[in-house]
């Protein structure tokens, strides 16, 4: 060992013992809440929901997407594109709980978890599965578009084994 911890004094400890005193008398105001209350948390989720669907074009109105936030039910949304939105809530819920999950680590059934959770309605997609046969999007000048390119699973299983610890 190269360096040695000191031992405490009887001053060290009740310094210490002072600032866990503060600390527990004080823990009201210095606890951060684990969700977002009221309107912020419900209009930011909201618009996210609301965004990231209409990317994959499914498109709410905010009030539809606040619905989803809120476990009601749509107000213009047909069934179709309402499940989307509610699959992808359900998902975005997941992911949030595991950001305070010390334990968390990328992985392809976390991948394929979330895919599931987001189109468990409609098997034609394969939810929680990777897409049979290799492909890709590509985006030039001219604008997108879909090709059968071989992507290797050890890629997907790689990038996908990152921890965040």
């Amino acid at each position: 060992m190269i360096f040695t911890t000191p031992r405490l004094t009887d001053l060290h400890w009740a310094v210490l013992g002072g600032v866990e005193d503060l600390r527990r008398r004080l823990n009201y105001s210095l606890s951060q809440p684990l969700r977002w209350s009221g309107l912020l948390r419900r209009t930011t989720l909201a618009r996210a929901i609301q965004g990231s669907n209409s990317i994959e074009g499914y498109h709410v109105s905010v009030e539809d997407a606040i619905a989803a936030v809120e476990g009601d039910e749509p107000m213009t949304a047909d069934r179709a594109t309402w499940r989307e939105v509610t699959g992808y809530r359900e998902a975005m819920t997941y992911v949030l709980q595991l950001a305070n999950d010390p334990n968390f680590s990328y992985s392809t059934g976390l991948l394929n978890g979330l895919h599931f959770m987001m189109l468990q309605h409609d098997l034609r997609k394969n939810p929680g599965r990777w897409r049979p046969g290799p492909s890709a999007w590509s985006t030039s000048p001219r604008g997108s578009s879909y090709t059968k390119r071989p992507t290797p699973i050890s890629f997907r299983r790689g990038w996908a084994s990152w921890s965040t610890g």
